[in-house]
């Protein structure tokens, strides 16, 4: 058996080396060169809440970091046609590995063709309240830390979201408050457009076949699951009944928008408009109304639950001048997604949200707010709505390497049903450091 000497393995590995940093493109005289980044931030979080059950038997302090590696392989052909390969991989929750997002592009003077796992062109488009500062305002880790940011056993979530699983950023289907929902943004398999930006305009579209399947994964089932609902919170261990009332588990996702960016006489404007559409896959449903596994044929007995469509829109605007910056923005989502009998709560589901920052050298000083809504417990009538109130501090160290410090203020209003308490309040203090490379 031939065993490989020390020699050979740094022959090995130097001929991989170089070949990770040019890559010849097949049959063409162009190259794709290969750059790798990335960033890590870490992040200390004090929380004080008051209102949930049993909070007195959780912690106030935790501290957590995530790495991200970023991957591009940039080529050009001899007849100008630029393609290549961008790919994004995370160490998160728990220490898991994964890929977030990867896909190839075809770009030129018409412009970008995207072809794989992304999120969709809201994503790259939306504008909202200024958020260079803190763990990014109201777009920063507030509500994880409200509610906790890893899934644990369902008995305890009632304790840190003050009672029902809500559409709000829960743990089964998070969606953005700041941008069209994740569920429907999610990073999934899709073709995207991107136009060239003209008069200060890009055009965006995109579709995606579904949105619970991305990488390698074939995912032709036409049905999806429910989420967990909680009947009854009055205690530590509640019941707990799986329903189909809520679904974000949609198909033939398409979207389209576009984004406006100029500059007049000193004063910096940007603003986008997006919008969302597709299918809700139904869910399958026992004869007692619980949901049943995913499987081609109907149990004895049971039916299909029908689900709203998704429909969704966001928008938002920004102005700047000498440092100044002001802005907000607004997303509904409607009835996406919530089951069609009237026995369930069809509140809207929608946000807005405003704030402003000034940016003088190396610090970055803000305030925003926002204020979200949705049905709560599909057993109740009527919103649960939550507002946060968030102020914080950038100090730009050095390029690449910043600190900053947040507080945010959140109330939660439950609409009183599943015996969840009526008020929910939290001081949230974040401390972060950035490091970009």
């Amino acid at each position: 058996m031939y065993m490989w000497g020390a020699n050979t393995m740094k022959r090995i590995l130097a001929t991989g080396s170089a070949m990770a940093v040019v890559l010849a493109a097949g049959g063409a005289s162009a190259q794709l060169t290969v750059t790798v980044g990335g960033d890590q931030y870490f992040e200390f979080g004090y929380v004080d809440k008051s209102g949930t059950n049993g909070e007195n038997l959780f912690r106030t302090t935790e501290i957590r970091d995530r790495v991200r590696l970023t991957i591009n392989a940039v080529g050009k052909a001899d007849n100008g046609l630029e393609y290549g390969v961008r790919t994004r991989i995370r160490l998160r929750q728990q220490g898991n590995l994964d890929f977030d997002r990867s896909w190839a592009f075809v770009s030129g003077t018409w412009g970008q063709i995207q072809l794989g796992s992304n999120t969709g062109i809201d994503d790259r488009q939306k504008i909202f309240a200024p958020n260079d500062w803190g763990t990014g305002g109201v777009d920063g880790s507030a509500l994880e830390w409200f509610q906790g940011s890893t899934p644990q056993n369902a008995t305890t979530v009632p304790s840190r979201t003050g009672g029902d699983i809500p559409p709000i950023s829960s743990y089964t289907a998070s969606k953005s408050t700041v941008a069209l929902p994740t569920t429907a943004e999610a990073t999934t398999t899709r073709i995207s457009y991107i136009s060239p930006r003209v008069a200060g305009f890009e055009l965006g579209l995109s579709y995606a076949p579904t949105n619970d399947s991305f990488g390698t994964d074939i995912n032709r089932n036409n049905f999806g699951g429910a989420n967990t609902v909680l009947t009854t919170v009055g205690q530590l261990n509640p019941a707990i009944v799986t329903q189909n009332s809520i679904n974000y588990n949609f198909k033939d996702i398409w979207e389209a928008g576009v984004n406006y960016t100029n500059t007049f006489s000193g004063f910096a404007v940007k603003a986008n408009a997006d919008i969302v559409g597709g299918n809700t896959k139904d869910s399958f449903q026992n004869p007692n109304g619980t949901a049943a596994p995913t499987a081609t044929t109907l149990p004895t007995g049971g039916s299909t639950q029908v689900h709203n469509p998704l429909f969704g829109v966001q928008g938002g605007a920004q102005v700047g001048y000498g440092g100044f910056s002001v802005g907000g923005g607004y997303m509904y989502f409607g009835n996406s997604g919530l089951a069609k009998p009237a026995v369930y709560n069809h509140a809207d589901q929608w946000a807005w949200n405003a704030g402003l920052q000034y940016a003088i050298g190396s610090y970055v000083v803000g305030a925003s707010y926002q204020h979200i809504e949705d049905p709560g417990s599909p057993f109740g009538s009527g919103p649960k709505k939550l507002d946060q109130y968030v102020t914080g501090a950038r100090y730009i160290v050095t390029k690449g390497f910043d600190l900053n410090l947040e507080y945010n203020y959140l109330t939660l209003h439950n609409n009183g049903a599943s015996g969840a308490p009526s008020e929910v309040n939290a001081n949230i203090v974040l401390f972060r450091s950035n490091i970009a490379f």
